[in-house]
């Protein structure tokens, strides 16, 4: 009997969909890929007229560099984006084709990591339920440190739970290398491997598990790969760390304040899912129709709860105990598995129901957002004054990447300035400089002195700026020459004020 209830409680740990058929993964499949053109597509339309968000041009400055860490983070997932520029042209389409394939692959992997518990009508609809919310969506298309973990999350949940249901070795690999990309893309994914300790305690093989060679292979998987980091980080005074703690010591009334809005902004972000669930209970009710849906065994619950609530739980802890300043952006990948913890909790409750509220919420929001794409992306053509408008980005990149050719003859290596501007220069120059942030070594640890004489490099400052050009002012040696240029951005027939930039040319060394 005991033999019998615990294998009902690992039925689907191998992912599968119950009967498995050709037509039913084609649809999966064809699903998913409606899914990326879609918001690709809508993307693509809102961000057309204007210039990329300062995370995302930071994303590709550091990448291109291809360090072993960075000022703040780590540095896999500028990797993934210095890696993908390397393939495709610097343009704002390509990098919304990066975040659709984040979120797309974020998706199939909660697709995946839910049927490690449950199969058919269920596994579908807890991952549709996910489209209501603007996880993977609207807040995923803006790709750092944090939207990064939209993808490293469900997978990294999938293989360790397949570890430990299957105790498989090779699952075990599979989860030490995710974490190591979870890792070295930002430390906030010690809270994922706490989370994954912490549910052992609820998981039937959990004993087995600790006591088995399986975590030690994660380890020793995971060890060597963040080495490298951990080494480059000694040397260096661990730039991430300093960062970290810079934001700590807050103090209570400020964190206190930034937690109720963490749990504020949780709870309205998943407001719509809830409320699928609530009426596809209800309509389950009222139809007084058999109850459809997968009860898992309750130690499979308590598994799959502490697999949920563990990590913004301890987001909170950390945000108390360190003082800090904690957002919902920073938790944006780390609800895969709370539709279906939803729906556990809610009954009666007929999947198909659920799945077809889900599935009809989901394609009514993609095709509004599409239809009213073009529209949108008028008016805020026409009406929006923020920097990704007015500021002229790509103007400056340009206009200062011909002054460079015509001054020295040769591409422009190093653009300097304040830490948006020169690397908004980086990203839309033609020819790709590595971008000198805030005009500080310690910030661009790929900038030496030596480099910079050798090939001489330019700044950008706006002309208000004081502190950019005083920084400016300590690097003009030798023959340097000074322009002033005024530069203005045109959006469809609307033009933007003029902005003023003091340009100083530091030509490379001779001789």
């Amino acid at each position: 009997m005991l033999e019998r209830r615990a294998t009902q409680g690992l039925r689907f740990a191998d992912g599968s969909l119950g009967v498995r058929s050709s037509s039913e993964n084609l649809v999966v499949a064809a699903a998913f890929f409606l899914f990326f053109l879609a918001w690709a597509a809508i993307e693509s339309i809102l961000n057309a007229d204007r210039a990329l968000h300062y995370d995302l041009t930071e994303a590709y400055a550091w990448g291109k560099e291809f360090q072993l860490g960075y000022n703040q983070h780590g540095p896999f997932w500028a990797w993934i984006a210095g890696a993908w520029f390397l393939l495709f042209p610097n343009t704002n389409t390509s990098f919304v084709l990066l975040e659709a394939v984040n979120a797309t692959l974020g998706l199939f992997g909660v697709w995946m990591l839910i049927g490690l518990f449950t199969k058919g009508w269920e596994r579908h609809a807890a991952t549709l339920l996910l489209v209501a919310t603007p996880f993977y969506t609207f807040n995923a298309y803006k790709y750092n440190a944090n939207t990064i973990f939209i993808s490293l999350w469900p997978w990294t949940l999938y293989f360790f739970i397949k570890s430990v249901d299957l105790m498989s070795k090779r699952n075990a690999v599979f989860f030490g290398i995710l974490a190591a990309a979870c890792i070295l893309s930002k430390y906030y994914a010690v809270l994922l491997l706490a989370t994954c300790g912490l549910s052992l305690i609820f998981h039937p093989n959990g004993r087995r598990y600790l006591l088995s060679p399986l975590p030690w292979i994660a380890v020793a998987v995971f060890s060597p790969l963040v080495l490298p980091h951990l080494l480059w980080a000694l040397n260096t005074n661990a730039p991430p760390v300093a960062y970290a703690m810079g934001l700590t010591g807050k103090g209570w009334l400020f964190t206190g304040q930034y937690i109720a809005r963490f749990v504020f902004d949780l709870i309205l972000f998943q407001a719509g899912m809830v409320a699928l669930i609530y009426l596809a209970s209800v309509a389950t009710r009222r139809a007084r129709v058999e109850e459809r849906g997968e009860h898992l065994l309750k130690s499979r619950r308590r598994f799959l709860a502490v697999l949920v609530l563990a990590p913004p739980l301890l987001t909170i802890m950390a945000g108390l105990i360190f003082q800090l300043k904690i957002e919902a952006i920073m938790a944006i990948g780390i609800f895969p598995l709370m539709p279906l913890f939803l729906m556990q909790l809610m009954t009666p409750l007929d999947s198909r129901r659920c799945f077809y509220l889900a599935g009809g919420a989901a394609v009514a929001v993609t095709v509004i957002t599409l239809a009213g794409a073009p529209f949108a992306g008028t008016v805020m053509a026409s009406k929006k004054a923020g920097p990704s408008f007015a500021f002229p980005y790509r103007e400056l990149a340009e206009s200062v990447t011909a002054l460079w050719r015509s001054e020295n003859h040769t591409p422009l290596k190093y653009i300097g300035g304040e830490t948006k501007t020169a690397n908004g220069v980086s990203f839309y120059s033609p020819d790709r400089p590595s971008s000198f942030v805030n005009l500080e070594y310690a910030r661009a640890l790929w900038i030496t002195p030596a480099k910079l004489e050798q090939d001489g490099f330019l700044i950008a400052c706006v002309h208000e700026d004081a502190p950019c050009l005083s920084k400016a002012s300590t690097f003009l040696r030798g023959h340097w020459k000074q322009t002033s240029l005024k530069i203005a951005r045109k959006v469809g027939t609307r033009r933007m004020p003029e902005v003023t930039f003091d340009i100083f040319v530091i030509p490379p060394h001779e001789g």
